[in-house]
Parts: structure tokens; sequence; C-alpha cells
């Protein structure tokens, strides 16, 4: 009870100074923790795979509900949208669903309308309300966890957050208090404090600096990229600034300092595809600072790997995987036994690069791969396109490795033997036991040829 009467009588002396910095810091802080940001439930954070399954799970539920029977005049369309909230760790999923019904005439009609953005801002920024606009986050009540159809908390996470919250406050608190104490009142100055505000000054501008000259050599290396493969590329730009300055701003579209190349791929399968021009381009990428995900149109050859390891902040790599060879005749069994080992679908050669992420794809893919890829070091995330794998086999392999989370998908365009669902159907046996029977003919034939040699 003493220490309780002492707590606030040491509150009751602060300076109002030091309650306005508290004020303004406790709002910033609900700001930056409370409001959620629209997501995809394909993906979730990120973090790790049980919280994405969690989201996937309300995500699906709240489809569920909302779904509806169509009839021969009215289409219906259930309308889900996911919300993850939490700073420095995502505490709660909720959703929100709505109806979506369709009448033959084309009239629309909602069971729930979204809540208005009371701040909106055009492309550039400065103007109030035009279209099209970036939306502040925290201006619309469906950001802020009023309501929800389905839901998943962590309760740890949200304890985490608090404690982070309560201590940025009561620290931000105590030094503003001891400063306003130390200068013996507001409007005094000292020398100690200029020099304080330059260094501040330097560092910000140190920081500018560094983003704008960022920016210029991100410029000039797409620009050498787009020349040497003849436009036949793409690249991303994504927000790489700290998360707690994008929740206070509310749409990282305010921020474009704080934008940069982190993603970029070779595209086309043109006369510039080949080796050597392709190894210019990821020479002129090492000079990239923030680039993250690289998506290359030809399997990783033991050539490209040197290159590839001087990204040093790659942690995502997209490619499609090697065909396995087989002669035409006898004669070209040692020359195709020596190509193989070279540009063969070894996946352990993707060992140095130390990948966080990989996709790959090719109807030729099968789960004895899948298990190499995932034996990786630092390996976190493996997308299979196309592969020529069951579903008991994806859950087993889930199974084996609990650290990754492993998601396959169907195309209809392509020549794998099952079409794109949101749940795969189970591949046929025929077209898995036709590969493995290549694939030990290949085996074969090295066998043969290392003997002859």
């Amino acid at each position: 009870m003493r220490f309780v009467r002492a707590t606030f009588a040491r509150l009751r002396r602060l300076h109002p100074f030091t309650w306005c910095v508290v004020l303004l810091v406790s709002v910033a802080m609900v700001l930056i923790v409370v409001p959620g940001d629209l997501t995809a439930f394909e993906f979730g954070s990120g973090r790790n795979g049980a919280w994405e399954l969690r989201a996937r799970e309300i995500f699906q539920q709240t489809k569920a509900d909302f779904g509806g029977e169509p009839t021969a005049k009215r289409q219906v369309t259930a309308n889900v949208r996911l919300f993850e909230h939490g700073w420095p760790r995502p505490f709660l999923f909720r959703t929100i669903g709505s109806t979506w019904k369709w009448d033959v005439d084309g009239t629309m009609h909602r069971s729930r309308d979204n809540a208005p953005y009371w701040l909106k801002f055009d492309k550039h920024g400065n103007t109030l309300y035009p279209a099209p606009y970036h939306a502040i986050r925290w201006s619309s009540t469906d950001h802020w966890p009023l309501e929800a159809d389905a839901w998943a908390i962590d309760v740890p996470h949200l304890l985490i957050d608090m404690a982070v919250a309560v201590l940025v406050i009561v620290a931000i608190g105590f030094v503003a208090e001891r400063w306003i104490r130390w200068r013996g009142g507001l409007l005094r100055f000292r020398l100690l404090e200029m020099l304080a505000a330059t260094t501040v000054c330097a560092m910000l501008l140190g920081w500018y600096t560094h983003h704008t000259r960022a920016h210029r050599l991100e410029s000039e290396v797409l620009e050498q990229c787009d020349r040497l493969t003849e436009g036949n590329m793409w690249q991303r730009s994504e927000y790489v600034g700290p998360e707690w300055l994008r929740c206070l701003v509310g749409n990282d579209q305010l921020i474009p300092l704080l934008h940069h190349t982190t993603h970029f791929g070779f595209q086309g399968q043109g006369d510039w595809h080949n080796n050597t021009q392709v190894e210019q381009s990821l020479k002129h990428l090492e000079r990239l600072p923030y680039l993250e995900y690289l998506e290359i149109s030809q399997p990783v050859r033991p050539h490209l790997l040197p290159e590839l390891q001087k990204l040093s902040g790659l942690k995502a790599l997209e490619f499609p995987a090697a065909k396995w060879l087989l002669p035409d005749s006898p004669k070209e069994a040692s020359f195709v036994a020596a190509a193989q080992r070279l540009n063969g679908p070894q996946f352990h050669r993707l060992e140095p690069l130390r990948l966080a992420e990989i996709r790959v794809y090719g109807p030729h893919l099968l789960v004895e791969d899948a298990e190499e890829l995932a034996k990786l070091p630092g390996l976190h995330k493996l997308e299979l396109v196309n592969p020529l794998i069951t579903n008991d086999e994806l859950d087993a392999l889930q199974e084996r490795h609990p650290a990754i989370v492993f998601r396959a998908e169907w195309r209809r365009d392509s020549p794998s033997p099952v079409r794109h669902q949101t749940v795969p159907t189970i591949t046929r046996p025929t077209k898995i036991k036709n590969e493995r029977d290549h694939r030990a003919q290949h085996a074969k034939l090295l066998a043969t040829a290392d003997a002859a040699e």
C-alpha cells in the first residue's frame, strides 16, 4: 500500500511537459499496436506455420458461414477479409465476412458494406479525397478490433506487445522528466542540447542520403539489366523501413523514400536468354542493396552459383526444375551422362545460398525432390508448382519437416495430371510411376557411363 501511495505521489509531481509527451507516445503506441492490416489467408503472417494455419482455418470457417447456394437468377459469393493485429508480434487474426449476390441484370447486393476511410491521400500524398487514393489504415473502423465473425488470438504474443508498449511509454516519459528537470525549465537552452540536436540531425541526414543513393543505384542497375535482357525482366519495389513507422503512418505508400527493389525476375525465352547474359545480369544485381527475391527462368546450373552467392541479401529463389535426360542412341550415352552430372536437378547445390524460401516448378517434380529441398539448411517455406506428388505424400512430407511450410499448386494450363484446385486432388499414379522409371533408366545410364570411363 505504501508503494502505491509513493507511486501516485511521484506521478502528481511530474512536469506538465512530461504528461504531454506521455500522452503523445501513448496515442502513437495505440495506433501502432491495435489497428490491423488487411492480409491474405494464403500466406498469413509468414512467421511460422502454426500461426498461418490458424489464419487459414478462420478464413475458411467465415467463408463457409457467408456462402450460399446460387440460383438460376442469382449468383452468390462469400467475401471475406482477414486482418492481422499486433506489433512487434502478431497477437490477433480476425475475419469480417459478407455475402455478395449478383442478379441476372448485373445488380450486386451486399449483406455488409465496408467502413469508409476518413483519411485518404492521392498518389502524391498531398491532397485530401481525390481518387485513386492511398487510405490510412487506422482511419477506418474495420481495421480496429471492434467486430469479428471469427478470430484467433495468441495470448503470449499479446502480453509481449503490451509489455513493449508500456516499456516504451515509461522509458520516454522517464527521459522527458529527467531532461526537463535537468535543464531547469522548458524555455532554457544549453550548449550540450545543441550538440545533441546537431548529432540527431546529422544521423537523419545520413539516413536520407543513404536511401537516396540507393534509389539512384537501383535505377542504373535496372536500366542495364533491361538492356541486357531486351526487356524480358520484371521488378517490384516494397517497403523496407521499420515496421512501427509503417503502422504509425498508416500506409507505407506515403513513405516512398523507404521503397526499394526487393524482387527481380527474368522472363521469356528469347535470343537473349543464354548463360553469358544471365551471368552479366546477375553481376549487375549484386549492386542492389535490398534484393531479397529472385526468379530465373532456367534451372540453377553450377556456373550460376558463384554469382548467386554474391547476392548477400537473397532470401527467396524461384526457378524451374531441370528435366532428366536420356540419350537417343547408345553413342550419345557418355555425352548425355556428362551433361546430366553438370546440369541435372541436383538440389543440394543450393545449400551455400542459405535460402529461406524456394519456389520450384516443373511437371517432373517427385516427392524425392521435395525431400532433398527440405534438407537445405535455413529453409522455412517450399512452394511446388505442378509437382507429381499426391496429397498423402505432401502430408507425410509436412509431418517429417514441421518447421517448413509446404505449398503445392496445380495450374490448369500445365501438363500436370491434375487441375488447379484449392485442395489438390490425388495425382494419377501412372504419371509418377513413369517418372520414376525414367529416373531409373537415367541412373543406369550414369552407371554404364562410369564403367566405360
